[in-house]
């Protein structure tokens, strides 16, 4: 930390707004959002993005602003979104684009989900068929989950009822839940090939796909710091929906 970023956070912490610190500096308030910003950045990343790429995107931000102190933050989209739009974090990644106002979003991937189940669990003669998915136990994330928006898209198109579901809010759980014949659903293609690989789950293949799911960087309009862009640049560099977790 330099001696000038040092004194940034100190009128910045002190003073009712970033103008009345920024005339105290004798800069500008945007020299001052750029030194404020070279001390820390919060990170807001959906549960996909924490488990394949995250830690990719985090050396990357480190070794292009070494000073630079990251703070990762793991949650569902909705929750980030809210703690995004409070100001809490600085950009999130997560399934979008957002609906806020005051959100931008910019898109830096998709995500291709495939349909699983244990082996056995589904048996019964006869390939199954989109209707025959109300009769079933869905695992999935909970409805505060980006991939909650494709099963329901997909559920309206195909004109099924929804059926049982079991939620969790972590995606390797929901996993294991699959793995354990606890119900159907689907995960990432990255994910569903290392386990069917394995022999712990198949892929229904004759059912519909869903579609893929965006994923976007999401920044507060009004936070117009050079440092802000350069990250979405890191961020798009890095993206890779199909790194499967090496915990898996």
């Amino acid at each position: 930390m330099t001696l000038k970023q040092l004194e940034a956070f100190y009128w910045a912490a002190t003073c009712k707004n970033f103008s009345v610190a920024a005339s105290r500096l004798n800069i500008s308030v945007s020299s001052l959002s750029k030194r404020i910003g070279e001390l820390e950045s919060a990170i807001g990343a959906g549960e996909l993005t924490s488990l394949t790429w995250m830690p990719r995107l985090i050396s990357l931000i480190q070794r292009a602003h070494p000073d630079l102190s990251v703070e990762p933050h793991a949650s569902l989209g909705q929750l980030l979104e809210t703690r995004l739009e409070d100001g809490e974090l600085d950009f999130a990644i997560i399934a979008g684009p957002s609906t806020r106002t005051a959100i931008a979003s910019h898109s830096i991937g998709h995500v291709q989900f495939v349909w699983v189940a244990a082996p056995g669990l589904l048996s019964g003669g006869r390939p199954l068929r989109a209707q025959d998915v109300a009769g079933q136990t869905l695992v999935t994330l909970p409805n505060s989950a980006g991939t909650v928006r494709i099963l329901d898209e997909w559920l309206v198109e195909h004109q099924v009822a929804a059926g049982r579901r079991m939620t969790c809010e972590n995606l390797g759980a929901v996993a294991g839940m699959l793995k354990e014949g606890l119900g159907m659903g689907f995960l990432p293609r990255a994910w569903a090939a290392e386990l069917v690989r394995r022999g712990h789950l198949q892929v229904l293949g004759r059912l519909p796909p869903l579609r893929p799911l965006a994923y976007t960087y999401q920044w507060r309009r009004d936070d117009t710091r050079p440092m802000v862009q350069q990250l979405r640049k890191l961020a798009a560099q890095a993206a890779d929906f199909d790194v499967v977790p090496c915990l898996m």
